[in-house]
This record gives structure tokens, C-alpha cells and sequence, in this order.
């Protein structure tokens, strides 16, 4: 590994300590249920500000740090459930009984998540940080893990890279 490799490394483990620490103090006191209602609450927030800025220009401003420190705060929250065990795959997505897209969606993201979350904890990444690594897009890990795209071969090779796993282990 090079001298620069090894300190960009150092320094993403620091990161990663610091952002558990930060998580642990803000989140460590508070209950599942009330995580998961935050989790809620950030979600409605942040789809909200998305609508109201439909024209991605005008999100590069302030808007777009808005968005930014929303999903890292519902990254934070999802991870600390996860840490603790108090998220379970059904959990993780608003189910409605009567929709059939909800239930297609629920086996592959159920597979995807049980395959890509201990990697993403392990590595102390979100989901933006798998995306960034990817060189793609937030919008694309994150609907991948969902169970919301099927992805051109490409963009799960780019995936599976930044997770460094093959690709034929990256489940479908």
C-alpha cells in the first residue's frame, strides 16, 4: 500500500470513529421506536425539500447542503438501529399491505440489504459514501438497496467494486 493510500485510510478511520462517537452521543439514550420515528420525520423532510426543488440547479446551493445533512442524519439513524440490532428488513421501508410494487421490491431489497449493510457498517460508510466510492450517483446505490432498480451490469460491477467484493456475489 503507498504512503498516500495509507494516510487517506488513517484518515477515513478517523472519520468513521468520530461519526460513531457523534452518533453514540446523539443517538445513544433514545429508543428504537423513537429512532425509527425520527428516521420518519427526516425521511418527510427530505422528500419534501426534493419536491419543493424539483430543478436539480437550484438545488447546488444552500439547498443541496440541506439535503446532504439530512441523509446523514437518516444514514446515522439507520445505522445506529442496525449497530443495536433493532432494525429488521421490514422495518426499513413503509409497507402498505395493498401495494404491489412495495411487494415486489421487498424480496431483492431484503436480499441486497442483508448482503451490502454489514459492509457499509463495517467499512463506517453510508450509503453516500458507498456512492461516492462508486463514482455514482446517491440516488442509484440507494435505489439499488431498496429494491427499487435492477442495474445495468456496468453499474453493479462499479457497486460491487467500491464494496470490494465480486460481482457475482452482489446480490441481484
Amino acid at each position: 500500500m503507498s504512503w498516500h493510500r495509507y494516510l487517506a485510510e488513517l484518515e477515513r478511520q478517523r472519520r468513521r470513529e468520530e461519526e460513531q462517537a457523534e452518533r453514540i452521543k446523539q443517538y445513544g439514550q433514545t429508543s428504537d421506536d423513537e429512532l425509527l420515528r425520527k428516521r420518519t420525520e427526516v425521511e418527510a423532510t427530505l422528500e419534501s425539500l426534493k419536491l419543493a426543488l424539483p430543478d436539480w440547479d437550484v438545488r447546488e446551493g444552500l439547498a443541496s447542503s440541506a439535503i446532504r445533512d439530512l441523509e446523514k442524519r437518516r444514514e446515522a439513524i439507520i445505522l445506529t438501529l442496525t449497530e443495536r440490532g433493532g432494525l429488521s428488513s421490514e422495518s426499513r421501508h413503509a409497507r402498505h399491505d395493498d401495494d404491489s410494487a412495495e411487494t415486489r421490491r421487498d424480496e431483492p431489497a431484503k436480499s441486497r440489504q442483508a448482503f451490502v449493510n454489514p459492509l457499509l457498517g463495517k467499512k463506517g460508510w453510508s450509503i453516500h459514501d458507498w456512492a461516492k466510492a462508486a463514482q455514482l450517483d446517491f440516488h442509484t446505490a440507494s435505489d439499488y438497496l431498496k429494491g427499487e432498480t435492477q442495474p445495468h451490469p456496468w453499474t453493479r460491477k462499479k457497486l460491487a467494486d467500491a464494496l470490494e467484493v465480486d460481482v457475482a456475489e452482489l446480490p441481484e
